[in-house]
């Protein structure tokens, strides 16, 4: 089970981690190099220090845990872009209306404004048939669009 880290600890992991993030974010970006930080989980609460010390983009946003693509985009949409938050459940599904509405709500959010990279927000799973995967990518096709 998940326990939600009380302030102290929290404290005490960011300032561990920001020097060292600090020094690995300004190397990148001292030699033109934007940082995208792949980050299973939920990492809201550290998003702020994320950005902080210099991450461009975060991925891979996933929703299982919590990450919400259209909840981030609008608070951190103007400091950091995206990569992922589409969720990998409904590509499975049977209905493909089921998946053509996670990408069109989503992409209608995120895509504004730009910073928005299509992705997963997990590994395709064995059970999303090719021609499932060809459908997710026609839809990505069709919405994405600016």
């Amino acid at each position: 089970m998940e326990e939600k880290m009380n302030s102290k600890e929290r404290i005490k992991m960011v300032l561990a981690h920001q020097e060292a993030d600090t020094m690995v974010y300004s190397f990148f970006h001292q030699h033109q190099m934007p940082v995208l930080l792949h980050s299973c989980g939920n990492v809201k609460e550290i998003i702020p220090e994320l950005i902080s010390v210099g991450l461009n983009c975060l991925q891979p946003l996933e929703v299982k845990a919590g990450m919400d693509l259209i909840e981030l985009k609008k608070q951190y949409g103007d400091k950091l872009s995206f990569m992922g938050g589409i969720d990998v459940r409904p590509m499975a599904d049977p209905d493909p209306s089921k998946i053509e509405e996670e990408i069109r709500t989503k992409f209608a959010v995120a895509k504004k404004g730009g910073g928005y990279i299509y992705h997963s927000d997990h590994s395709i799973p064995n059970n999303v048939s090719f021609s499932q995967y060809k459908r997710v990518m026609e839809l990505v096709k069709k919405y994405s669009a600016y």
